[in-house]
């Protein structure tokens, strides 16, 4: 074979790859965005502590060995660095040190992205469930023992386009969890419509708070009786229905929404409803919500989102245990539905709460971040095992697959792109079962149980 030969070959091998990638990015393409918040400012005067000078790339040391060496901090990324490395040391420094994190958790948990409600009709396509199954099967092999759903409103509902093709969509994601003895938590809330989370439109404009409610309350009702997962948070970012729906409330009215479900459920289910646990939460950064939410219903559980590391109420870990705490006074559960590390300074989310969000995000694909995100699993999995949470879950579960070495190229590019460009390794990773160096200390971390 000859040189030219030999680099047609090596062009068309990558080209098939591509075009393997690219069908796979009809599933998986561009879902790191769906799981965005629209994040709260932390409150005023919150330290930033001091940036090194330019080109001092050090990471600050962690209390917590590594088996893999550091990479070098890229300047720009220092101050960041630095103010998560303090957020983190603050809450160590507070917390006994355990080397077995997850020993409490009852369900080491990732979300199923891949499945989410906002990828609207992709969901439809029919190598979605083998895609989904695929992920699953690496899931469980990981060690992980439990699933975060996100089943959107209005899917579901009996006027919605195609509603019986996800609700069978969903129903196979069911079966395929159950054959693997996987645990689900199906999180509910609105389609992050007009958004460039998704691109299914829904004009929430027509409805009134109370037409809103009384249909998310009669899809919670359906994924009850017709997926009976083993836990339905009835809510979870509640300030996601005001910025993505329009719907505007008091605490006291989202209380009675939970409540009135909570009742619709049990009728609906008769003798089978302690099948199906009921539950409702918010992020660390709703903690006057949690805390009603808490005094003024008979759910079975609370759900905690843990993202940003520093907001309102301080250390957004302390907070998360108060939380945790609030839940576990009324003899209730805690659930952590979702957890990431957010890779922002308080300046950077206190500035742009909603538009930076594609661009924190981003900062996922890099893997000199990985001392960090594993200290804020640790953490996280601390507080679950501490309050004897029965699942506990981390959002960015792609990355236990790969990350990417940081480079100037690919730090050049948006989000779209460099999710693109890290993807045809992604999808190798997938299918053969490999790990990023994050995935295998996280691993190791899960087992220790």
């Amino acid at each position: 074979m000859n040189a030219g030969t030999s680099a047609r070959s090596v062009l068309m091998e990558r080209q098939a790859l591509r075009m393997r990638f690219a069908a796979f990015l009809v599933l998986v393409g561009g879902l790191l965005l769906v799981a965005c918040r629209d994040v709260p400012s932390p409150a005023p005067g919150v330290s930033t502590g001091d940036s090194p000078a330019a080109g001092d790339s050090s990471p600050a040391s962690s209390p917590t060995p590594t088996p893999f060496p550091p990479e070098p901090v890229p300047a720009r990324y220092q101050a960041a660095w630095n103010e998560l490395d303090a957020a983190l040391s603050e809450f160590e420094k507070a917390s006994p040190a355990s080397s077995a994190p997850a020993a409490g958790v009852g369900a080491p948990a990732a979300s199923l992205i891949i499945a989410d409600g906002n990828r609207g009709t992709a969901l439809l396509a029919p190598a979605t469930l083998d895609a989904t199954r695929l992920y699953l099967d690496r899931l469980r092999e990981f060690g992980i023992t439990g699933i975060e759903l996100q089943v959107s409103f209005p899917l579901l509902q009996p006027d919605f386009p195609n509603h019986d093709r996800y609700l069978a969509y969903y129903r196979g994601v069911m079966g395929f969890a159950r054959e693997r003895g996987i645990e689900v938590l199906v999180e509910t809330g609105p389609i992050f419509t007009n958004s460039q989370f998704t691109d299914v439109a829904v004009d929430f404009g027509k409805m009134t708070p109370a037409q809103y409610f009384a249909g998310r309350k009669q899809q919670i009702v359906t994924i009850a009786t017709e997926l009976r997962p083993d836990y339905i948070a009835i809510g979870t970012e509640p300030n996601n229905e005001t910025a993505f729906a329009g719907i505007r409330f008091t605490n006291a009215e989202y209380v009675a929404f939970v409540n009135a479900t909570v009742a619709a459920v049990q009728m609906a289910l008769g003798p089978a409803s302690d099948q199906v646990k009921l539950g409702v939460g918010t992020g660390t950064w709703e903690f006057d919500l949690f805390r009603d939410m808490v005094e003024g219903t008979s759910v079975d559980f609370h759900d905690i989102h843990i993202y940003p590391l520093t907001g309102k109420g301080g250390n957004q870990l302390q907070v998360a245990r108060s939380m945790a705490r609030l839940a576990a006074g009324r003899g209730r559960a805690a659930i952590i539905g979702e957890s990431w590390l957010y890779k922002a300074t308080a300046a950077e989310v206190r500035s742009n709460p909603g538009a930076a969000t594609a661009e924190i995000f981003r900062r996922d694909a890099f893997s000199f971040w990985r001392p960090l995100e594993v200290r804020l699993i640790r953490a996280v999995l601390s507080i679950g095992s501490e309050f004897r949470s029965p699942l506990v879950s981390m959002w960015g579960g792609r990355f236990l697959f790969y990350q990417t070495e940081w480079s100037e190229d690919v730090d050049r590019l948006g989000y779209a792109e460099t999710m693109a460009e890290i993807g045809p390794a992604t999808y190798q990773a997938w299918v053969a079962g490999t790990l990023s160096r994050l995935g295998e200390e996280v691993k190791a971390m899960i087992a220790q149980r």
